[in-house]
């Protein structure tokens, strides 16, 4: 590698190197006019001591390129942003050549590595490795929203059967569970973004229990008692190709906001 670069990897970030690499997220999102998003958090390394933060420095100490990794059983999430000023100069390639090192050294099995972008506009920077073919597009995932200033209603609520939610807290925020009597039908996991916004994750019903309006019903009544608590905005994400997710989130008025778009990389 040229003198003028110098590269780091840890498995957890000091603030510093946090403020540093939301410096970068902000100066690129704002030259390429889209989102960019690198996950920053220690606890979101879920693998004890393996380097999950990459940085890639010029000489005077100026952060240019960053990786970080995040993984799910055998698959592999990498998020990326390079400063546009240091783009086209094999930056992000070196790093990535530091990602790879480690997975090898650390014998990490992975099945596929994947590229999220969250953009509604494919950046420049993601256009010049698709026509390398070092990428290339798997599927989308839609950030959707619900004002929960607005009135909170489904056409098909009033002939449904509506589950008891109970809500118990959590330390880093809380979780549903919905409930017919002493049957459990399902239920969610909740983050607070803010002291206003909310997401859920993981809702679900049981397989036994679909089909019989716990969906629409029992997430109606989580946004009710999400509003009751003071929250204003509710959020969460759906596969593009979860067509029966998507329906049921739009029936119960949520709209998209961002689209998450999923590439796979080849180890080239």
């Amino acid at each position: 590698m040229p003198d003028e670069y110098y590269i780091t990897n840890t498995a957890q970030l000091t603030s510093e190197e946090e403020t540093e690499i939301l410096r970068l997220l902000e100066e690129s999102a704002l030259y390429d006019g889209c989102l960019y998003d690198c996950f920053t958090e220690n606890e979101l390394c879920c693998h004890d001591n393996f380097p999950c933060f990459y940085q890639l420095y010029s000489s005077d100490d100026r952060l240019i390129c960053y990786i970080s990794l995040f993984f799910d059983q055998r698959d592999l999430f990498l998020y990326a942003i390079t400063h546009p000023d240091y783009r086209r100069r094999r930056c992000f390639s070196r790093l990535l050549a530091s990602v790879f090192q480690s997975l090898d050294k650390y014998h990490a099995s992975i099945d596929t590595i994947y590229f999220p972008l969250n953009t509604k506009n494919r950046c420049p920077a993601l256009n010049h490795y698709i026509r390398s073919g070092r990428i290339y597009y798997e599927y989308s995932e839609y950030l959707m929203t619900k004002d929960l200033k607005l009135p909170i209603f489904s056409r098909k609520f009033r002939h449904l059967c509506l589950p008891e939610p109970e809500y118990e807290e959590m330390p880093s925020g809380g979780e549903y569970s919905l409930w017919m009597e002493d049957l459990y039908v399902g239920g969610c996991m909740i983050e607070y973004l803010s002291e206003t916004e909310a997401m859920i994750y993981q809702f679900g019903i049981v397989d036994e229990e679909q089909g019989k309006g716990f969906g629409t019903s029992g997430l109606i009544l989580i946004c009710r008692d999400l509003k009751d608590r003071g929250y204003s905005i509710v959020s969460l994400q759906v596969a593009g190709r979860n067509k029966k997710a998507h329906r049921l989130y739009t029936d119960c008025g949520f709209k998209i906001k961002d689209e998450i778009q999923y590439f796979i990389l080849n180890k080239l």
